[in-house]
């Protein structure tokens, strides 16, 4: 089976693009003073040290102690995606990972590297690919796509109206779906038991619960300037859940066809 955009995207937001390369880590040398190490990893508000003695790598040293036995599940591939790794942070819930390359350690990957602009970017392009997908769902289950704006909101027909009017004046009608946000096709979705049953959910209730978390990723990553994880216990599993979330829809996109003809509508 080829392999999907959404699919390819965990191949190109690798851990080698976020971690902190090897040569730029603040390390310290067993047998010499940590003092100054540890006020220099104060100052640059690092967690996670790498104990050296000589070329090698012997452990981890976290806030001025050591932070186990260095096993292999310290470690982790180069090549590994964002989303596997949120699911090593989760399950582990440890501070960090030595990153491997073949059997060389080339770098160190925490917590605080989720906040880069490449993990931003990852969720950013599979938020986009599920935006694609659902609208096309919707497009296909509403061949007259009036019909879409009975089931939104009376507060949101009056703000899409005047967006329709406008590209119809200007001569570029693109319908109504692509005035929607994702908020409004996750709306429609919830509503129409035809849709929601596509996506596995079998309740409007149980549909509105999950796509309305996925409807806050969205915002989160779509203003740069907040993190993406504010504390590393709490927001590592939570934002890995709507990343699994979005990857089983885009999956049962893939896998099943959508109806072409309209289904039913529940208002209420």
């Amino acid at each position: 089976m080829a392999t999907t955009p959404w699919e390819l995207l965990n191949q190109v937001f690798t851990v080698e693009r976020i971690m902190t390369p090897r040569d730029r880590l603040l390390t310290w040398e067993e047998g010499t003073n940590k003092k100054q190490v540890l006020e220099e990893a104060k100052a640059r508000r690092f967690d996670l040290i790498p104990i050296t003695k000589g070329n090698r790598i012997t452990g981890l040293m976290r806030r001025g102690k050591r932070a186990g036995s260095l096993t292999e599940g310290w470690l982790i591939a180069a090549s590994t995606g964002v989303a596997d790794l949120l699911d090593a942070f989760a399950k582990s819930r440890q501070p960090g990972f030595l990153v491997l390359r073949c059997q060389d350690v080339v770098g160190l990957v925490t917590p605080s590297d989720l906040n880069k602009i490449e993990v931003r970017a990852y969720v950013y392009n599979l938020v986009g690919q599920l935006e694609i997908g659902l609208g096309k769902m919707v497009r296909e289950a509403y061949p007259d796509e009036s019909k879409v704006l009975t089931v939104l909101s009376e507060e949101r027909r009056n703000e899409i109206e005047p967006v329709r009017s406008t590209t119809e004046t200007g001569k570029v009608d693109v319908g109504v779906v692509a005035s929607l946000y994702l908020g409004d096709l996750f709306t429609v979705i919830s509503k129409t038991p035809g849709l929601r049953a596509r996506l596995g959910y079998p309740s409007r209730k149980r549909a509105e619960a999950v796509l309305n978390r996925l409807n806050g990723l969205r915002n989160c990553i779509m203003h740069p300037i907040r993190p993406f994880v504010w504390d590393a216990d709490r927001d590592v599993a939570a934002q890995r859940e709507l990343i699994e979330s979005a990857r089983g829809i885009l999956q049962r996109l893939e896998l099943e066809n959508v109806p072409k003809v309209a289904t039913s509508v529940v208002a209420a």
